[in-house]
C-alpha cells in the first residue's frame, strides 16, 4: 500500500520512465561555474587571451553519460539524408526545431535544444556581453562515413554569431580522420593553412565565434566501420551583420592569350585530333544540352596521344590555392622553351590557334569570330565547310585540317590556359565570389582535356552509394541549384566542351583517399570574347529551368 501511495495513479512503468527522463535532463555541470573556468571563458571568445588560430573554447564532459546514450538513441531513430555538394559529403537530419510536434518521440533531441537555446544561450551571453536571440537557434545532427568531409568555409551566413558542434562518437582516433581543423588567414583573412587539429572527444562541446577569420574544416574520414556523430549549429543575433566578401582575382583566368596565326596544316596534322571530328559533330547536336564529351579526341598512336602522359609525369607541378576555393597543382611550364620534339608544343599551340576557333564554333554554334556566324543564315563559307567535311574525314589516314585557310577574324578571343593535375585531397569549389566575377563577362567556352594512366579505375565500394567512386567529377551548377546540370567522370585522352553564360559555375569534387596514388591531368583552357549563335542557348539558369519543366 506504501507504495501505491507513492506512485499514485501512474503505472509503474511510465514512472520508472518519467523518472529516467527527469535523471537524464541537460544541465550546466558546477565545474563550469567556476569563476577560473568563466573568466577563461569569457577573455578567450572576446579576444583579451590569445588563442590560435582564432578564438575557440572547448567543454569536456559537457553533459552526464546517461544523457548522452539517450541523444545517441534518439538520433539512432531519426531519418538521415545524404547532402553532397563542392562543399561537402556526410549525411544529416532536419533542423531539430521540426521535432517538437513528435509528442514522445526524440524527447531528449528536443530537450537537447532547450537547454542549449534557453540555458546555455544565458550562460554564453553573460560570459561574452553578446545579445543572442532568444527565439533561434539552428541545430541538426551530422553523420560522417568513410570519404565524408566538409571543405574549408567560414559560417558566415545571415545572422550566425556562434557555431558550435557535439561530439557523439566513441573511440575515435587520429587514423580514423576526420579532425575539426582551424585555419590561419593570410592579410586579406584567406585560410592558408590547418594550424590546428581538433580530434573529435566523445561528449565534448566546441564553439567559436563566427567571423571573417573563423575558417576551419572536417577532414576526410578515413574509417571504413565508424561514423563520426555529432550535433552542431549556431546561436543567432537578432540583427544580421553586414558581411563584406573581397573580390577574387583568379590568376590562372587573369593571364589571357590570343589566339595563334601561324599553327598550320603541317601542325595540325602533327595534333591529329581525331579526323571523325572535322565531320560530326555539328552544332545541332550540342545546342539541345550545351555541353559535348569527345572520346578518343586526338588519333591513338599520334605523335601527341602517345607521348602526351609521359611529358605531363615530368613537369614540375605547385599547389594553388586558396584552400577555400580550390586545391590542386598547376604545371610551371615556360612554353616559350618547347620544341617541336615535345608533344606539349603542338598541343598548347593546338588549343590556341586558328584552327581550334573554328571546330569550337562548328560544334557549339557559338560565335568566336568578328565575322561569321553559323546560323542558318550565315553559314561558313563553302570552301572552309568543304574542306571540313571531307567524304572520308572517318579516315585516320585523311588529313581535313590541310588547306585550311581561316586568316585573322577570331583576333577578338582571349584564352585562359593552364596544365593542372589532380590527386587525393584535391578540389575546386564554388563561391558567391567567383560568380559575382564570372557575371562581368557574357558567354565563354570551356574546353578540357583529360589525360590519364588509371582512371577511372575500380574501388572498393561502401554501403553508402553516395560515396562511391574517388571523386574528381566535373561538375556543371547554377549557384542555389540542387542537381546538376551536368556532371563528367574523367576519363583519358577525352574532350569536354561546355558552352555557358559565365556565371554558370563549374567545380571538380574533392578527389578522396580510395584515389590512393592515382591522378588525372587536365589541359584547362577558357575562350573569352563568345558571342551567341542565332540558334544557340549557352548553359543559364534559364536553360536548367526549361529543361526541368520538360521533364
Amino acid at each position: 500500500m506504501k507504495h501505491d501511495i507513492y506512485y499514485g495513479s501512474m503505472p509503474r512503468l511510465a514512472y520508472f520512465d518519467h523518472f529516467q527522463a527527469a535523471m537524464s535532463s541537460f544541465q550546466l555541470k558546477p565545474e563550469y561555474e567556476k569563476e577560473d573556468f568563466r573568466n577563461s571563458i569569457s577573455d578567450i571568445l572576446s579576444g583579451k587571451k590569445e588563442c590560435s588560430p582564432f578564438p575557440h573554447v572547448t567543454f569536456d564532459r559537457f553533459q552526464v553519460p546517461e544523457a548522452v546514450v539517450n541523444l545517441q538513441k534518439d538520433l539512432a531513430a531519426m531519418k538521415w539524408s545524404p547532402k553532397v555538394n563542392d562543399l561537402y559529403s556526410l549525411n544529416q537530419t532536419c533542423d531539430f526545431e521540426a521535432l517538437e510536434g513528435e509528442g514522445d518521440n526524440f524527447q531528449h533531441l528536443r530537450q537537447f535544444r532547450t537547454f542549449m537555446k534557453d540555458s546555455f544561450r544565458s550562460y554564453l551571453e553573460d560570459r561574452t556581453k553578446v545579445k543572442l536571440s532568444t527565439e533561434k537557434v539552428t541545430m541538426t545532427g551530422s553523420r560522417y562515413g568513410h570519404t565524408h568531409l566538409l571543405l574549408p568555409h567560414d559560417d558566415r551566413v545571415a545572422d550566425r554569431k556562434y557555431a558550435f558542434v557535439y561530439y557523439l562518437t566513441e573511440r575515435w582516433t587520429e587514423k580514423d580522420g576526420g579532425q575539426l581543423q582551424l585555419y590561419a588567414v593570410n592579410e586579406k583573412n584567406e585560410p592558408t593553412k590547418a594550424e590546428r587539429s581538433l580530434l573529435p572527444q566523445f561528449n565534448q562541446l566546441v564553439i567559436f565565434e563566427v567571423s571573417d577569420k573563423s575558417w576551419h574544416q572536417v577532414a576526410e574520414v578515413l574509417s571504413k566501420n565508424k561514423e563520426r556523430l555529432s550535433i552542431n549549429g549556431w546561436f543567432h543575433v537578432d540583427e544580421a551583420p553586414e558581411f563584406v566578401f573581397p573580390p577574387f582575382v583568379d590568376p590562372l583566368l587573369s593571364k589571357h592569350f590570343s589566339v595563334l596565326g601561324d599553327f598550320g596544316p603541317e601542325d595540325a596534322d602533327i595534333l591529329a585530333i581525331n579526323p571523325t571530328y572535322y565531320a560530326e559533330p555539328t552544332w545541332e547536336q550540342f545546342v539541345p544540352k550545351g555541353t559535348l564529351v569527345l572520346d578518343e579526341f586526338f588519333v591513338k598512336g599520334s605523335f601527341v596521344e602517345s607521348q602526351i602522359l609521359d611529358e605531363l609525369d615530368q613537369l614540375k607541378f605547385a599547389e594553388v590555392g586558396p584552400v577555400h576555393k580550390r586545391h590542386f597543382e598547376v604545371a610551371d611550364i615556360d612554353e616559350s622553351q618547347l620544341t617541336s620534339k615535345s608533344s606539349l608544343y603542338f598541343l598548347l599551340r593546338g588549343v590556341k590557334s586558328h584552327m581550334m576557333c573554328f571546330l569550337l564554333n562548328k560544334w557549339t554554334g557559338a560565335n568566336l569570330s568578328i565575322e561569321s556566324n553559323p546560323s542558318d543564315e550565315d553559314e561558313p563559307t563553302a570552301p572552309k565547310r568543304a574542306k571540313l567535311d571531307t567524304e572520308d574525314s572517318g579516315s585516320s589516314d585523311s588529313s581535313p585540317s590541310k588547306d585550311l585557310d581561316l586568316g585573322d577574324e577570331y583576333a577578338g578571343i582571349d584564352i585562359a590556359c593552364s596544365i593542372r593535375r589532380y590527386k587525393a585531397g584535391d578540389y575546386t569549389a564554388m563561391d558567391d565570389q567567383s560568380a559575382a566575377a564570372g557575371s562581368k563577362n557574357d558567354c565563354v567556352i570551356d574546353m578540357r582535356l583529360f589525360f590519364t594512366r588509371e582512371w577511372p579505375f575500380d574501388a572498393e565500394e561502401d554501403s553508402d552509394p553516395h560515396v562511391t567512386g574517388p571523386g574528381g567529377f566535373l561538375n556543371y551548377y547554377v549557384p542555389g541549384a540542387t542537381e546538376a546540370m551536368f556532371r563528367y567522370e574523367p576519363a583519358n585522352n577525352q574532350a569536354v566542351i561546355a558552352f555557358r553564360e559565365a556565371n554558370v559555375m563549374n567545380f571538380t569534387k574533392y578527389v578522396n583517399s580510395r584515389a590512393a596514388k592515382n591522378c588525372f591531368y587536365v589541359i584547362d583552357c577558357t575562350y573569352f570574347g563568345v558571342q551567341r549563335g542565332e540558334n544557340q542557348n549557352p548553359l543559364s539558369a534559364e536553360f536548367k529551368i526549361t529543361e526541368a519543366k520538360k521533364e
